[in-house]
């Protein structure tokens, strides 16, 4: 706010917000985690008041928040999927890629849901998890994974 010019005496709380802060917050524990939620929602519409609403109408913040999350769990998939394939011995590559092109995403798509519920929820408003994202995320290691066995066996 001191980038923008407010004065420090402005930016100081007054008696009547320290007063309501100390009674907001004399209920006990519930009572400060629900005060420390309306702190942050108070200081998420200051930040959209000051820096405006995100490009596309307020779309790409999810979207973009999300891919940083699905994101490292799907490359995790595609690291640990070209390992298994390279130590894997020959005839049980099927087996392997069937167990694991399966149950892998499924895994990283499950714990980037939880994840982005764990860091960005709260109980009071619904989280967007962009689920069409995720799963294409997540199931972007087994295709780049079947072309990388399709090209391998295509020049032998």
């Amino acid at each position: 706010m001191r980038d923008f010019g407010v004065p420090e005496m402005d930016l100081a709380p007054r008696l009547a917000e320290v007063e309501s802060a100390s009674l907001a917050m004399a209920g006990g524990p519930a009572a400060v985690l629900a005060a420390l939620q309306q702190a942050r929602r108070t200081a998420d519409a200051a930040d959209a008041t000051i820096l405006g609403p995100a490009p596309g109408g307020g779309a790409l913040r999810p979207v973009a928040r999300n891919l940083l999350v699905y994101g490292p769990f799907a490359a995790a998939v595609l690291i640990v999927q070209i390992v298994l394939y390279l130590v894997a011995p020959q005839g049980s590559v099927p087996t392997y890629a069937l167990l694991c092109g399966l149950s892998m995403p499924v895994l990283a798509f499950g714990l980037g849901w939880v994840t982005i519920g764990f860091v960005y929820g709260d109980k009071q408003t619904k989280v967007d998890r962009t689920p069409i994202l995720g799963a294409v995320i997540c199931l972007t290691p087994v295709l780049l994974t079947c072309m990388g066995v399709g090209l391998v066996a295509f020049f032998r």
